[in-house]
């Protein structure tokens, strides 16, 4: 699976992408301050929210609460390739994209469909939101929460992010995630951003 997708059909979240950017703080370069991420940091943040905070060892798989590999429907990659992963999906994390929200909504997807930890990996991706957004300077601070939103639509959710590896449609996930952005932060969007200093 080639990611970032080489092109997306950009008109099947459109409209998501706009009333998402409504919802949030102009994204403007000048308060940007990437780059946010590091091996480190996913794994202090994976560490904070009461996990291990260490990289898989061995083979994970996804599937119905405590269910045995066989019942499985979903496989992340192999423990062997999970560096190599991560370090391709940190840098993307890190790059400055034209549109940094869908650039938080692939980001998202793929850690999940990495599956770096062998427990835990939801929670990471949901509190790596609120510091993605703030890092484009799209928060005022970093305190945003979507984990209510995709437990309501808890079946979408998970549909469109096994439409992904399925056959490769990572428009449907974009659009769903740009909606819970949209739904979540109205309130949040109304306040200034805060002062930050200047070195000359």
């Amino acid at each position: 699976m080639k990611f970032p997708p080489a092109k997306l059909k950009t008109s099947l979240y459109a409209n998501e992408l706009k009333r998402a950017k409504r919802a949030l703080l102009p994204y403007d370069p000048k308060v940007s301050h990437p780059p946010l991420f590091s091996k480190e940091w996913i794994c202090k943040l994976h560490q904070s929210l009461g996990l291990e905070g260490v990289y898989r060892d061995r083979q994970n798989w996804i599937g119905p609460k405590g269910c045995s590999r066989e019942e499985a429907y979903f496989f992340p990659p192999p423990a062997s390739d999970i560096e190599a992963e991560m370090d391709k999906l940190i840098s993307y994390g890190n790059q400055v994209e034209k549109e940094p929200l869908v650039q938080l909504a692939l980001f998202f997807a793929k850690l999940l469909i990495i599956h770096p930890f062998m427990d835990g990996n939801g929670r990471l991706a949901r509190a790596i939101v609120p510091y993605f957004l703030y890092s484009r300077g799209m928060l005022a601070t970093p305190n945003l929460s979507v984990t209510s939103y995709f437990k309501k639509h808890r079946l979408r959710y998970f549909q469109n992010l096994y439409n992904i590896t399925d056959d490769g449609n990572w428009e449907s996930w974009i659009a769903f995630f740009l909606k819970c952005l949209q739904k979540k932060t109205p309130k949040i969007s109304s306040r200034s951003h805060p002062k930050r200093s200047e070195t000359a």
